[in-house]
């Protein structure tokens, strides 16, 4: 049976993160709507979820349906979680960042420049509707540790026809990555297709840095 590592983790915060924001977000802020958003996509999660896990029915569909979950749903709680974060008339206690997984920033108030390296992207491996990701410094190919100055790592995605070039408005940004390496995953409808992928680097405080080169390759 095959399993995402990533998946597995991010079930588990969903699942205490819908919970926790249904029963306090109306006092963290959160509109009723959101609220019942956040809802819906949790029952659709689940429901992928449970087929996913599930022997008998873990198969291309169940794992297509799983990356597409992932990739709709952690968008849209990443939008619900800077609400919060961003409303400067709630005081979020311990349990809060707890469970919303907001840490105490760094009580230093001026903007930390981000690093002036623009990064490039390689494949460390691809699976069916999988592929491994490695964001690097160019100046020092074999370096796993992002270089100073970058707190996160920045990046934009385009699914294209095959030997069709993205325009600038192709590309959707995607949630930061704290690591160099770590794994996209795809839909059955992206194989076949071109994935395009554009890095940059973030700053400790979310100051974005110059694009890499785009890096592309077929999904399979």
């Amino acid at each position: 049976m095959k399993l995402s590592i990533k998946i597995l983790i991010y079930h588990f915060f969903f699942q205490a993160f819908n919970s926790y924001v249904t029963k306090f977000g109306a006092a963290l802020g959160v509109s009723i709507d959101l609220i019942k958003a956040l809802n819906d996509h949790w029952t659709n999660w689940l429901g992928a979820f449970l087929l996913y896990t599930d022997p008998l029915t873990n198969n291309d569909i169940s794992i297509s349906d799983m990356n597409g979950q992932l990739n709709t749903c952690a968008p849209f709680v990443e939008t619900i979680r800077m609400t919060i974060k961003n409303n400067a008339l709630i005081k979020l206690t311990a349990t809060d960042r707890k469970y919303l997984n907001i840490p105490i920033e760094s009580a230093r108030k001026s903007k930390i420049p981000v690093t002036k390296v623009k990064p490039n992207v390689t494949s460390n491996g691809k699976s069916p509707l999988a592929i491994d990701l490695f964001v690097y410094d160019p100046e020092f190919l074999s370096k796993k540790t992002k270089p100073a100055g970058a707190g996160s790592i920045g990046y934009k995605i385009a699914i294209m026809p095959v030997g069709m070039v993205p325009l600038p408005t192709d590309y959707v940004n995607q949630i930061p990555e704290k690591k160099s390496m770590f794994q996209h995953l795809f839909t059955l409808a992206d194989v076949g297709k071109q994935f395009w992928m554009i890095a940059y680097y973030l700053s400790p405080t979310n100051e974005k840095g110059e694009d890499g080169e785009p890096f592309n390759t077929i999904i399979i």
